[in-house]
């Protein structure tokens, strides 16, 4: 009983660092450092930080697949004028084929019906998910729920296999290695990369160059870019006892999430790379009102409010845009509910530090998809030039 008691103690404060990397209380004895505090860097609105805004047309698109559009998208002063959709899109409907997958839904393989339409651009997705996702059965959780909707839209899907707690550079590697198993360069993979994994998608794509062929896009989903303050606050041993704790289906990898996570090192990477021209990027980010906040994220919501209120829970919104990217859409959600429904969990930990704060995973899914395949398509929508380091 001893025991039982004292490892349900140590999963709910590790699900609270894992899922919140950190808690109220929880400091962090790093000594400061010229190399810690990061580069030079300065605050400007995106438009002057090289990223095409398209949150006008993504809005258009989102409100025709969803009647509630309004209450999920965030609508800043300097979002542009909506403009209607041409009529050729105006009911959007992928792609393509509406018949039923065939065969099971395998973990981690690729499932779904080709599409029908030979002029579209066969696409596959491919999830990349962030910190502790294993810890918490999310790769479950997201084939789940979005592999059959996909696959009757005939997009075929993956979850990628990458460590919780691993390093961005080590995932990194792993990507490589599914990246060049499942895409081809006619049937390439769009990454929706949440949290840390769009970090860890992105860093794929500096250090493996011979991937990008395979890649049509990388979608950031409410993604660390910028890293977390509260990586600062969170003790790397809490990865140790993570992968030590039974029922919890961590892999520990080199156990440097949370290194891999800290600002300074986040920002110094991005100032000392290239960011690649030849793969489209989007960057959705996540702005909740404080009432959409799941309940176990409440304490570290009100942690990076002393830094800035514009925070979903985990990251700063400002922290999550891709340099050059699209800009896509600020939605109305916090960290969690954006990336995986935590309330199907079998963990009732889990479930009650998510409480009941669902989001239309699938729809906005199916829209930033919608918004690819029509850049894909028009020769007036090209990735941008160089973002990066020179």
């Amino acid at each position: 009983m001893h025991r039982d008691g004292l490892n349900m103690r140590c999963t709910m404060i590790l699900l609270a660092l894992l899922l919140g990397l950190g808690v109220s209380g929880c400091t962090s004895t790093r000594k400061i450092t010229p190399e810690s505090l990061g580069p030079a860097s300065v605050t400007v609105p995106v438009t002057l930080a090289g990223v095409r805004d398209e949150r006008a047309r993504f809005r258009a698109i989102y409100c025709a697949l969803d009647g509630g559009c309004e209450d999920r998208l965030r609508r800043l002063a300097d979002e542009p004028l909506a403009l209607p959709l041409p009529p050729s899109t105006a009911t959007p409907v992928l792609p393509l084929s509406t018949q039923s997958a065939t065969g099971t839904l395998a973990q981690s393989s690729f499932v779904g019906p080709e599409s029908k339409e030979a002029h579209r651009r066969r696409l596959k997705v491919l999830y990349v998910l962030g910190f502790g996702s294993d810890c918490a059965g999310q790769p479950r959780l997201i084939e789940q729920e979005m592999q059959p909707f996909l696959a009757a839209r005939g997009y075929r899907m993956q979850v990628a296999t990458v460590s919780g707690l691993g390093s961005s550079a080590s995932n990194a590697l792993a990507l490589r290695d599914t990246i060049l198993a499942a895409g081809t360069a006619q049937e390439p993979v769009v990454i929706i990369g949440h949290s840390k994994g769009a970090v860890d998608a992105l860093q794929v794509l500096v250090d493996y160059p011979q991937v990008r062929s395979r890649v049509a896009a990388l979608v950031s989903l409410a993604g660390a870019i910028g890293g977390s303050p509260l990586a600062d606050r969170a003790p790397t041993s809490v990865q140790q006892v993570a992968a030590a704790i039974p029922g919890l289906d961590c892999s520990a990898g080199d156990l440097g999430a949370i290194e891999s996570l800290r600002p300074a090192v986040r920002q110094t990477w991005l100032a000392r790379h290239r960011l690649p021209s030849d793969v489209r990027m989007y960057s959705v980010v996540t702005l909740p009102h404080v009432q959409r906040l799941s309940p176990g994220l409440i304490p570290t919501y009100r942690l990076l409010r002393r830094i800035d209120p514009h925070n979903d829970g985990n990251v700063l919104s400002r922290d999550q845009i891709i340099p050059g990217s699209t800009l896509v859409a600020y939605l109305d959600a916090d960290h969690w509910a954006v990336g995986s429904d935590l309330s199907a969990s079998t963990n009732p930990i889990v479930r009650a530090a998510a409480g009941n704060q669902s989001f239309p995973r699938r729809t906005l899914i199916e829209a930033v998809l919608t918004l690819i395949e029509q850049d894909l398509a028009s020769p007036n929508h090209l990735p941008k030039a160089d973002a990066g380091h020179p």
